[in-house]
């Protein structure tokens, strides 16, 4: 009986021992993988910013070309070396 006993005893410390180290495992690998994906959201967000900024420059840059008086002014100075009275208008206006 005693030969049982401490059967079941050793049998109960290996389960516990096994369990324990499982769980200081697990433990160590899923703090280091919450780390690295830690580290991968930063370095997304980082890029989600960067990028966020050059959407709103190209945004005021679309904006500043869009102006009416820029456009005008544009068509004015490409004008100034046309020679109206060589145009031909075909369309009978």
């Amino acid at each position: 009986m005693k030969k049982k006993l401490a059967l079941i005893r050793v049998i109960v410390a290996a389960i516990f021992f096994v369990t324990f180290a499982g769980y200081l495992v697990t433990s160590i690998v899923l703090k280091s993988y919450n780390v690295s994906l830690l580290a991968k959201q930063n370095a997304l967000q980082d890029q989600i910013l960067q990028v966020q900024v050059e959407v709103d420059t190209l945004n005021t840059q679309v904006t500043a070309l869009q102006e009416k008086n820029r456009v005008m002014n544009m068509i004015d100075s490409e004008m100034n070396g046309v020679h109206f009275e060589n145009i031909i208008d075909l369309t009978g206006h």
